[in-house]
């Protein structure tokens, strides 16, 4: 079994807390500008986890979440018909099963070679 190192606990951290939520957001802003965008990525996340957090987090989110394809709801919208209100669950499954880039899993493979030595 493979043991968990932090780069991938960190690749899985980032997946978590900035990559699905913009994924989830960016489906919501097909039409909007990206001045638009940002203004609702802010106004989910001071929906969800207080003002403090949205200030920290709305550029970088904002900022995928622009970057991401805007016209794909129908991608929730056929999680939602599979498993209803576990959709947003069911898309951070999806998208845990990547893999972490290569530059991260080839750190982790040169850290295990070194302590196997």
């Amino acid at each position: 079994m493979k043991k968990i190192t932090i780069s991938d606990g960190t690749w899985y951290l980032f997946l978590l807390c900035v990559f699905t939520p913009s994924l989830v957001m960016s489906f919501a802003t097909g039409e909007l500008s990206a001045s638009d965008t940002y203004n609702y990525v802010f106004g989910t996340i001071a929906g969800v986890a207080g003002e403090w957090l949205a200030y920290l987090l709305y550029l970088p989110l904002g900022f995928i979440t622009c970057l991401l394809p805007n016209d794909s709801y129908y991608v929730l919208t056929m999680f939602q018909m599979v498993v209803g209100d576990f959709a947003v669950l069911a898309i951070f499954l999806f998208v845990c099963t990547t893999y972490p880039p290569s530059f991260l899993r080839r750190s982790s493979q040169q850290a295990e070679s070194l302590q196997a030595a």
